[in-house]
């Protein structure tokens, strides 16, 4: 193995270690009112908070391109109740409009990656399976 690539794969491997310590702990963790964006996906892909809380996230993918967003997914033409806007890489944001929300389930997808990152937000009460949630934010 050449120097140039070995010198590559460490510099790799520091970046994986640094950023993954900026991951929340676990989705079952004290503070839940976090969520960090990581190889184009959401940790955790679910969220529960009260009514009137705050949402922490944290953009620790080093290949995300030019960030990404927690936004409030909504139909063509109404505004998101929340955006984060697009969070470049290493950044740390709360989420705006968060602690305005009322009771209710949430999908959050990424404005750069809309089509491949999706995560829920459950405010006020205990989270549901995913599967249930999106039926409901679809109507079947």
């Amino acid at each position: 193995m050449s120097a140039l690539r070995r010198s590559t794969y460490v510099s790799f491997a520091l970046v994986v270690i640094a950023f993954g310590s900026l991951l929340p702990v676990s989705p079952a963790s004290a503070d839940d009112r976090q969520m960090a964006a990581f190889f184009i996906d959401y940790v955790p892909q679910s969220v529960t908070i009260n009514e009137g809380d705050t949402l922490a996230f944290a953009n620790t993918d080093p290949f995300g391109g030019q960030g990404h967003s927690v936004t409030h997914e909504t139909a063509p033409g109404e505004a998101p109740l929340f955006d984060s806007g697009v969070v470049p890489f290493g950044s740390v944001i709360e989420v705006p409009g968060i602690p305005e929300l009322k009771r209710g389930d949430y999908l959050i997808t990424c404005q750069v990656h809309p089509e491949v990152m999706r995560a829920f937000l459950y405010v006020g009460g205990e989270s549901r399976p995913l599967t249930d949630a999106l039926k409901d934010f679809l109507g079947l």
